[in-house]
C-alpha cells in the first residue's frame, strides 16, 4: 500500500509539474494610474484574471505596446513628450528590472508626414515584420491638423526593431486614434480596434493598411481596448480594457454597459465578442506574452486536464487500496 501512495504522489507532482511548464508570461505595461501619459512601469500580469505583479519603473512614459521580438528582446513604444509637441519612441526593456532604453525615434507629430504616438506594436514571425499602427499626426498647428486628416497618416506602418526606423503601409481609413493591435500567429492576420470602428473588430490590410469591420463584430467590442495580443499556445485574443465603455456594447459576463477598472479581457475573433477576465493594475496599455519566458506561480493549480487525469488516478489509487485491504481481511 506504501508503494502504491508513493506512486500516486509522485505522478501528482507530475501533472502540477506540467501545468506549470505550460504556464506562459504575460508582460503588461501601465501607468498606475488613470492617465495614460505618466511614468509606466513593467508587470507581470496572470492570464488567468488580469492580477498583477510588479516588475520595476520602466522609465519612459505612456508605455502603450509592447512585444518580444525572436531573440528574446522585450521592446516598446512610447512616448516622449517636448513641450507642445507629441513623440513617439521606441525602448527596449530589460525583463528582469523593468527598466528601458531609448532605441530610437518613432515620429513627432512637428513634422509633417510623422506620428506622435505608436498606440500598438505587434511582430509578424511569419515575415518577420515588426508592425506599428500610428495616431497624432501631422503637426501641432492647425494647418497641419487639418492637412494630416486628409492625408490621414493614421495607418499601418513597418518599424526597424533596431534603429526606429520607420515606413508607412499606409491609411486605415479610420481617423478617431487608435487602440490594440495583434498579428495572429497561425496565419499573419491583423487585428485592431479603433475607437470609430462602432464597436467592431477590424482586419488590416498587411499590403495597404485598410481597415475592414469583421461582418457581426460591430457592437460587440467594447471601448476602449488599449491593447492586443495572442496566446501563442492557445490562440485567445486578449485585450487590455479601460474604464472607458462605450454605452450600448454589452460584454459577455459583464451586465453593466460600463467599468470603472482596467480589464483584461479576451476577444473572440470571429464576433469580436468580449468577455472580462478580472480586474488588473489601472492604467494597463500593454501586453505581450512571451513563448520563451515561463512563470511558476506560487500557487499550485492544475489544468482542466490535469484535474481530470489527477481525480481518475486518485480513483484508481484508492480502488487498489480497497482491494488490498479486502485481500488483507480475508
Amino acid at each position: 500500500m506504501i508503494n502504491v501512495q508513493r506512486v500516486l504522489f509522485v505522478l501528482f507532482l507530475l501533472f502540477v509539474t506540467s501545468s506549470f511548464a505550460q504556464s506562459q508570461v504575460l508582460y503588461g505595461a501601465a501607468t498606475g494610474t488613470d492617465s495614460g501619459n505618466r511614468p509606466s512601469s513593467l508587470y507581470m500580469i496572470n492570464p488567468a484574471n488580469g492580477g498583477a505583479t510588479l516588475i520595476g519603473p520602466i522609465g519612459f512614459n505612456g508605455v502603450t505596446g509592447l512585444e518580444i521580438l525572436p531573440d528574446g528582446r522585450l521592446i516598446a513604444s512610447a512616448n516622449a513628450d517636448d513641450g507642445e509637441n507629441a513623440i513617439a519612441v521606441l525602448i527596449e526593456i530589460n525583463k528582469t528590472t523593468g527598466a528601458g532604453t531609448l532605441i530610437g525615434v518613432l515620429g513627432n507629430n512637428a513634422n509633417e508626414g510623422e506620428c506622435g504616438r505608436m498606440p500598438d506594436i505587434s511582430y509578424d514571425d511569419n515575415t518577420g515584420t515588426l508592425f506599428g499602427y500610428s495616431d497624432f499626426c501631422g503637426g501641432g498647428d492647425e494647418l497641419m491638423e487639418v492637412e494630416a486628416k486628409f492625408i490621414n497618416y493614421e495607418g499601418l506602418y513597418i518599424i526597424n526593431p533596431n534603429n526606429a526606423d520607420v515606413n508607412f503601409v499606409g491609411p486605415s481609413g479610420f481617423e478617431d486614434g487608435g487602440n490594440g493591435m495583434a498579428v495572429r500567429p497561425s496565419d499573419g492576420t491583423i487585428f485592431h480596434v479603433p475607437n470609430d470602428a462602432n464597436g467592431g473588430l477590424v482586419i488590416l490590410n498587411r499590403n495597404t493598411g485598410q481597415g475592414t469591420i469583421i461582418p457581426g463584430s460591430e457592437g460587440n467590442v467594447p471601448l476602449k481596448i488599449g491593447a492586443l495580443d495572442f496566446n501563442p499556445q492557445t490562440g485567445v485574443l486578449y485585450g487590455a480594457l479601460k474604464p472607458e465603455v462605450r454605452r450600448g456594447v454589452g460584454l459577455a459576463d459583464l451586465e453593466l454597459n460600463e467599468t470603472e477598472f482596467d480589464s483584461l479581457v479576451i476577444i473572440n475573433q470571429t464576433n469580436g465578442v468580449t468577455s472580462i477576465l478580472g480586474s488588473s493594475v489601472p492604467g494597463l496599455d500593454a501586453i505581450v506574452f512571451s513563448a520563451n519566458d515561463k512563470f511558476v506561480s506560487p500557487v499550485p493549480t492544475l489544468s482542466e486536464y490535469g484535474l481530470i487525469a489527477t481525480a481518475i488516478l486518485l480513483l484508481a489509487g484508492s480502488v487498489l487500496v480497497l482491494r488490498r485491504r479486502q485481500k488483507l481481511s480475508i
